[in-house]
């Protein structure tokens, strides 16, 4: 079951936090100019900040905004603990975020100075899923990383069988992925001065 991560990149400018991206039409946006007479107002601002793309995905979620099971044998914690929603964020980001209401579930932030401080070579998580019989056995039990040839594995199976191995929070998040998200906040600014607002929907 993947989970819907959105994640907005704010810039700290004269102590302000402000959006760093442009705005941009927002697709939950049903707004019209000739509404039906029946029906209710569109909640949802038509402009919002463009989001960074980090992904529709448990691990993901687990990584950078709460602690939950993600594929893994025990809790993910996430890089820093759970925060909420800033007080100080961007008008344009509250708005977003409070037209969702009741959709979100958990929401954090994070700035890129705790994204590269975060030693995502040294932390492990301990991967559980069901794989093929015939792929069950090419683990063992202190298997680091998939071995080669598996290919897929899924929290459900038919005639499957349950495995674990570790693997890093680089791997697990995925390592061109992050290299590409850290890329795209550099451009922001300095590491202190840029965060992610994160916020999931289960």
């Amino acid at each position: 079951m993947s989970i819907s991560v959105w994640a907005y990149p704010e810039i700290r400018i004269d102590k302000i936090w402000q959006r760093a991206t442009e705005m941009v039409p927002n697709p939950d946006c049903y707004c019209s100019d000739e509404p039906y007479p029946d029906e209710k107002p569109c909640p949802y601002p038509a402009m919002i900040p463009r989001p960074i793309e980090i992904g529709d995905s448990k691990i993901y979620a687990a990584i950078l905004i709460n602690e939950r099971y993600a594929w893994s044998k025990d809790p993910i914690s996430p890089i820093v603990p759970e925060r909420g929603f800033p007080e100080d964020a961007c008008a344009e980001v509250a708005a977003d975020y409070y037209s969702i209401g009741q959709d979100v579930a958990h929401s954090s932030w994070v700035t890129l100075q705790e994204i590269l401080d975060f030693e995502w070579d040294k932390n492990l998580i301990v991967r559980e899923a069901m794989v093929s019989k015939e792929d069950a056995v090419k683990f063992n039990p202190n298997q680091h990383g998939l071995p080669e040839g598996i290919l897929s594995y899924s929290e459900m199976m038919r005639n499957g069988c349950i495995v674990t191995w570790t693997e890093t929070y680089r791997k697990a998040f995925g390592e061109t992925h992050l290299s590409n998200i850290i890329q795209e906040l550099r451009g922001f600014g300095a590491p202190d001065d840029v965060r992610l607002i994160l916020w999931c929907d289960r």
